[in-house]
């Protein structure tokens, strides 16, 4: 089903993380993240961390239409392009568990630039900032 745009509305989330895994990754600032960025996301995440699990929070399930160029004007809303999911901050996008000792910050931050938005890293158990 085709719907409207829409915007993400601008009330600022405060709410507590309810989070199961060791690290969670959250929205600094409000987005639009498509289900490509999503799959390459969690594909780069399972080549560096084999034995972790990654649970991701947020899922593409508002659809995005798009008429093909070069198409004249009128004739109604064109077709289902993509699908996005609307992100607020301080919203929990993925949690990752069974991490390796091996693992550091610094790659989870490089990989966080797949999602083209500003993120956090969080550790679950100390709720602070990495």
């Amino acid at each position: 089903m085709k719907k409207h745009k829409g915007r993400v509305s601008k009330i600022p989330v405060i709410r507590p993380f309810d989070c199961i895994g060791e690290l969670a990754i959250i929205s600094t600032n409000y987005a639009r993240i498509d289900e490509a960025q999503i799959k390459s996301f969690i594909l780069t995440l399972k080549r560096l961390i084999p034995g972790g699990v990654i649970l991701p929070r947020i899922f593409a399930y508002l659809p995005v239409s798009k008429k093909p160029s070069e198409v004249r004007m009128g004739k109604g809303k064109g077709s289902i392009n993509t699908y996005v999911a609307r992100v607020r901050p301080n919203t929990v996008l993925f949690e990752i568990n069974k991490v390796p000792l091996g693992f550091s910050i610094a790659s989870l931050k490089t990989v966080s630039t797949k999602l083209g938005i500003q993120s956090q890293i969080i550790s679950v158990g100390k709720k602070s900032a990495l």
